[in-house]
């Protein structure tokens, strides 16, 4: 969740479960321009971890409920999203 009017960044701490090696990645085409995404590492070993960073800049159009789709999961993309929210307050 961020703040209307205030650019900010978020980081979002996960565990690698899947059994091998990963990049995570999101669909590009389908990332709001006011959005940003990044995996630290690019590469998580399996039981490795890492970070999503999604940084908003409310200079760009967006909109009060958004989605980041994540890519090559080999899970539904109900449960390879991440919804972003831009609250008022």
């Amino acid at each position: 969740t961020f703040r209307e009017g205030e650019k900010a960044v978020e980081k979002i701490p996960f565990v690698n479960l899947s059994g091998r090696p990963i990049r995570l990645q999101c669909d590009a085409a389908m990332l709001p321009g006011c959005l940003g995404f990044s995996v630290v590492p690019s590469v998580v070993e399996d039981r490795g971890e890492g970070e999503i960073i999604i940084s908003f800049d409310p200079s760009k159009t967006y909109r009060p409920v958004m989605t980041v789709m994540l890519k090559d999961l080999g899970v539904s993309p109900s449960r390879a999203s991440i919804k972003v929210n831009v609250n008022k307050e």
